[in-house]
Parts: structure tokens; C-alpha cells; sequence
């Protein structure tokens, strides 16, 4: 079945970080994809419960969820934003989260010690708390050594069959139409500029 192949991913990618970066510590979750504007990927606690004949909730599942549409960045990209998500998991069952979104001191240090740097412009010198921060990889932090202990075999048994047909041609159409080095260009040519860092990033990781 296609949803039990593309989900199966999902479910092998957060168990394999879970060991690697959690010490298998992170209750199992519900891992998703879908579409919120402007996000990459977002958690939500306790957002799933099984019910009892009276419709009664008894044990909570919370839920990350992951932006289909910015799964054609390079894996080890979209699998920081997992990972991200996971840190706001492993604070709300470990650790003391603010409101809703927030990413505070105690999660960006979390992130700081598995190696991924907080950061609200996803390069290096950004804030690194607020309602909204991304990341960038350290590449000699544990998640960049986690990424590159997988082989060429590995990444392929972890990577995504199906991606969003609108996405990939949204994507070429952003390619033909914004130069990155333009500094008057649209908002699609800067994330192209952004994912070709990234894929920088990614290719010296790898070597």
C-alpha cells in the first residue's frame, strides 16, 4: 500500500533519531505530513488520544507534522526540521515549554547540544529564541555525524517515494523565473538562494 510505504518512512526516520540523538528517551508519536503556510514542519502535544466506548480520551499521543511542500530540500535539510520538532517533543515531556510555539532558552540549548544551532533567520548570527526559529547544521555536531553515519543504501531506504507534484513544479517554475543573485528578487528566489546553501552544506557533510 502507497500510505503504509510513505508513512512507514516517517515512522523509521523519528525511531532512528530517537536512538541516535534521544537515546531512544521520546514516547512514540504520530508523524505527519501537512500543510501549515510559512512552516516547515510544526509539533502539537497530546493532539491524538485512543477512546474508550464512551468516546472517553486515555492515552495521548502528540503529533509532528511535516510540510510536504519543502520536502524537496536535501535530506539532511528536511530531516533537521524533524529533528527540530523532536526537540519540542523531547521539552514538553521533559523539560518546561512556553507557550505554544515558542521556542525558548531551554529548547534552543537542546538544540545547540544534538547540533543544530537555533537561529529566526536560519543563518548563523540570528536570534536563537521566538515564536518563530529555524536552524542551521553544525557540521561537527551529533546530528551532521548521525546524517553521515548513513550510507548511500541507508539514505535511500529512508527517503520519501512520493513528493507533491504541485511542489516540484512550483519549484522549477521559482527556478526559471528568480535570479538569487539578484538582490531586488522574489521571496521564492531568495529560499531558492537558501536551498542551494543548503545543498553546500549537505555536499561538504558528505565528503
Amino acid at each position: 500500500m502507497l500510505t503504509t510505504k510513505q508513512f512507514q518512512t516517517l515512522d523509521d526516520l523519528y525511531a532512528f533519531y530517537n536512538v541516535k540523538l534521544f537515546g531512544a528517551s521520546l514516547p512514540e508519536c504520530i508523524v505527519n505530513l501537512s500543510r501549515r503556510p510559512h512552516s516547515y514542519g510544526f509539533f502539537v502535544a497530546n493532539l491524538w488520544a485512543t477512546m474508550d466506548n464512551t468516546m472517553k480520551p486515555n492515552e495521548y499521543s502528540h503529533e509532528i507534522s511535516l510540510n510536504p511542500d519543502y520536502l524537496l530540500r536535501p535530506s539532511i535539510e528536511w530531516h533537521s526540521t524533524l529533528v527540530h520538532e523532536m526537540v519540542h517533543l523531547w521539552q514538553q515531556e521533559f523539560g518546561k515549554p512556553s507557550r505554544v510555539a515558542y521556542h525558548n532558552k531551554q529548547w534552543a540549548e537542546k538544540m545547540e547540544s544534538i547540533g543544530l544551532i537555533p537561529s529566526d533567520t536560519g543563518m548563523p548570527g540570528g536570534a536563537k529564541t521566538g515564536q518563530s526559529v529555524s536552524q542551521y547544521i553544525n557540521p561537527d555536531g551529533r546530528f551532521a555525524k548521525v546524517f553521515n553515519s548513513l550510507d548511500a543504501a541507508e539514505l535511500e531506504m529512508l527517503r520519501l517515494r512520493y513528493l507533491p507534484v504541485a511542489s516540484i513544479t512550483s519549484s522549477r517554475e521559482k527556478d526559471q523565473d528568480d535570479d538569487p543573485d539578484d538582490p531586488n528578487s522574489s521571496a521564492a528566489g531568495r529560499k531558492k538562494k537558501k536551498i542551494r546553501r543548503s545543498h553546500q552544506i549537505f555536499m561538504q557533510l558528505r565528503q
